[in-house]
C-alpha cells in the first residue's frame, strides 16, 4: 500500500534538504521517497517528528539529487502571521495537495484568524480560509509574495465546515520547525495554559505568568503535583510573563532535563509561592 502527502523544503544545510511534512504519513511508512517539482525522486529518512503538532521533518541527501534538480528547488521563505488585522481578508494560495490530489492548487482568502488550538505546552494559531478542499488535504498556504503563512491541517477544521482549508499559523511553528530540522526531540512538561489578561491581574490579583488550565494525564506536570489554576512565574532563573514565553523556554530544553518551576498557587490567604523540581519527558 502507498500513502502520500505534500511537504515543503524548510532548509538546506549544505548536506541535505530538510522537508516539513505530516507525521501521520511518515509514521505509517516503511520506506520514504520524495518527489520534487521536476518529478525527480530520492530516498528520504525521518529527521524528527513532533507528536503534539503532528508535524515531521524528513531529510534528503544532496548527493542523491542531480544538479538540475538542485537548481529547480529552494528552501521556502517563511512569512509572519502575527499581524492578524493586516492578514484578514487577504488573498491566499493553497498548494501541495489541498484538493486531496498531488500538485493541486486553490485560491481564496483568509476568512478567520481568531481561533487558537490549545495543545500540550503550547497554543497555536489557526488560519481559516474560504477555500473548499479535501478532508485529506495537505500542503501550505502562501501569500502573493510566495511566503509560507500556514501549514494545512484539515483535522483542525471546524466541525460545521470540515471541507474548508484550515492551517496552523507559521509564526507559532518556527521554533518547532527549527528543532525538528536539527533532529532534536521535543521536551514536554504536560500542561495546557493561557495568558493572564491584564484586567484579571488587576481585578482578581492573579499573578503574571503562564496560567495552567489543564494537566496532561501521566505527564511530568501531573507527577510533580502541578494543578489547574496554578500560575508558572519562573522556570529556572527565567521569568515567565506569558504562556508564549513559557512555550519558548520549554521548546529550548531537552527531554530528561531537570528544571525548577516557581509556581504561584491560590490559597485561603491569597497566592503563595512554591517551587517544584520536574524532570521533563518526551511524547511519542
Amino acid at each position: 500500500s502507498k500513502g502520500q502527502t505534500a511537504g515543503v523544503i524548510v532548509a538546506d544545510n549544505g548536506k541535505e534538504l530538510l522537508i516539513l511534512t505530516e507525521k501521520k504519513i511518515v509514521d505509517s511508512a516503511e520506506l520514504l521517497r520524495v518527489s520534487f517539482a521536476d518529478n525527480a525522486q530520492a530516498p528520504a529518512v525521518l529527521k524528527q517528528a513532533d507528536p503534539v503538532t503532528g508535524l515531521a521533518v524528513v531529510s534528503v541527501n544532496l548527493s542523491d539529487l542531480s544538479d538540475s534538480t538542485l537548481e529547480s528547488v529552494a528552501a521556502a521563505r517563511l512569512g509572519s502571521t502575527t499581524n492578524k488585522s493586516m492578514l484578514l481578508a487577504s488573498p491566499i494560495i493553497a498548494i501541495g495537495q489541498p484538493m486531496g490530489v498531488s500538485n493541486s492548487v486553490a485560491y481564496g482568502m483568509i476568512s478567520s484568524m481568531g481561533s487558537v488550538l490549545n495543545l500540550v505546552d503550547g497554543n497555536y494559531q489557526l488560519i481559516g480560509t474560504d477555500i473548499y478542499g479535501s478532508l485529506d488535504g495537505s500542503g501550505v498556504l502562501l501569500n502573493l509574495n510566495g511566503q509560507v503563512l500556514g501549514i494545512i491541517s484539515q483535522e483542525n477544521s471546524r466541525e460545521d465546515t470540515p471541507n474548508t482549508i484550515t492551517a496552523l499559523g507559521i509564526s507559532n511553528l518556527k521554533n518547532n520547525i527549527e528543532k525538528l530540522s536539527n533532529g532534536q526531540p521535543m521536551a514536554v512538561l504536560g500542561i495546557y495554559g493561557t495568558d493572564v489578561p491584564a484586567e484579571i491581574q488587576e481585578a482578581q490579583g492573579v499573578p503574571l505568568g503562564a496560567y495552567v488550565t489543564g494537566i496532561e494525564m501521566d505527564s511530568p506536570a501531573m507527577e510533580s503535583g502541578i494543578q489547574s489554576g496554578d500560575v508558572i512565574v519562573r522556570i529556572g532563573t527565567e521569568n515567565i510573563t506569558s504562556f508564549t514565553k513559557y512555550n519558548n523556554i520549554i521548546m529550548s530544553l531537552s527531554p530528561d532535563t531537570m528544571v525548577t518551576l516557581t509556581v504561584m498557587r491560590q490559597t485561603q490567604n491569597g497566592y503563595q509561592e512554591m517551587t517544584v523540581d520536574v524532570v521533563l519527558g518526551m511524547l511519542k
